[in-house]
């Protein structure tokens, strides 16, 4: 058997030994547009499939070949599921995104496979990566809608790998499919898991939706939209937020503000949250514009104009800012 990085470098389509086994690599993601999940190449998966083939399965490398063609497969299937999200908004016919949608079911549907079989296989009970195939394996079945299914290695992550640095995302897994069920206190309390790992990436996720758990209550616990506008601040102070997270819990914070909060009050608060952590920069003009239209529509006019003037002055503070 070849060395594993020579193995990988034939799979892969990089290097020189690479290219006089497979010819040139073919990126099928251009023309995704910027931001799109890069689609790996039709040579790539191939040549994985003819080495797994050509391996035998109690080889030390077999779970890991499996592991790359299972993650490439999960790429591939979410590359076809942008394509087709965008010819979807484009308005483009269904004959042009089911076929899209197919594969991308297919794809995931052989990864799961290939997932179950790293997990169940008789000869890697000590793979170096078994947490990360059963998350992968739970989180294609989730997607699928299959809650049951997603279970069972959820639960085997959790209780044979409880230093694996997936389990924020096992929990979160847990977390939205209680939520998407109505189960708020279920979902509570593993958003409330995810957001004790501190340095999770899962972490403003979770305390986000914390924010709405909060707001939708619960049969063991009312409404709470002061807690709630306490986890969306926490969202929006959190230099590991990512800007479009951030900009939806800036959104949100608008309506608990306009049930709980007092017009006289906001222009302090509004100046102390709108700063970004990571950048330094305040923009509390575009949120108290926000804040004035919301007090428009719910025809609370005298509130508006108290909003209107502190408005101003945030505008004047912009400009002499530069």
């Amino acid at each position: 058997m070849p060395p594993l990085a020579l193995v990988f470098a034939l799979a892969l389509g990089s290097g020189p030994a690479a290219d006089a086994a497979s010819g040139p690599v073919v990126d099928s993601s251009a023309g995704a547009g910027p931001g799109a999940v890069a689609s790996p190449s039709h040579d790539e998966l191939r040549n994985l499939r003819r080495l797994i083939a050509a391996t035998e399965p109690s080889d030390a490398d077999y779970p890991e070949m499996l592991l790359r063609l299972a993650d490439r497969l999960v790429e591939d299937s979410r590359h076809k599921e942008e394509v087709a999200a965008g010819l979807v908004g484009a308005g483009a016919a269904a004959r042009e995104v089911e076929p899209l949608e197919a594969a991308a079911t297919a794809l995931r549907a052989e990864a799961a496979a290939l997932y179950a079989e790293i997990i169940d296989g008789p000869h890697y009970a000590h793979f170096r990566a078994t947490d990360v195939a059963l998350y992968e394996l739970a989180a294609i079945r989730s997607a699928a809608g299959d809650h049951v299914g997603m279970r069972e290695p959820l639960l085997r992550l959790v209780r044979d790998f409880p230093q694996s640095p997936r389990i924020p995302s096992a929990y979160l897994l847990f977390a939205d499919y209680y939520f998407s069920a109505g189960e708020m206190a279920h979902a509570e309390r593993f958003y409330d898991k995810v957001a004790t790992f501190a340095q999770a990436r899962e972490r403003p996720y979770a305390l986000y939706k914390l924010a709405w758990v909060r707001l939708n209550g619960s049969a063991e616990r009312p409404r709470d939209p002061a807690k709630a506008l306490e986890y969306l601040v926490r969202v929006l102070q959190d230099t590991a937020s990512d800007a479009n997270l951030r900009r939806a819990a800036r959104r949100d914070v608008i309506p608990v503000y306009v049930e709980i909060g007092r017009p006289a009050k906001a222009a302090a608060f509004f100046r102390r949250i709108a700063e970004d952590p990571t950048t330094g920069r305040t923009d509390d003009v575009e949120m108290l514009g926000w804040l004035r239209q919301a007090y428009q529509d719910a025809g609370r006019d005298a509130d508006a104009a108290v909003i209107s003037r502190a408005l101003a002055d945030a505008e004047r503070r912009a400009g002499a800012r530069g």
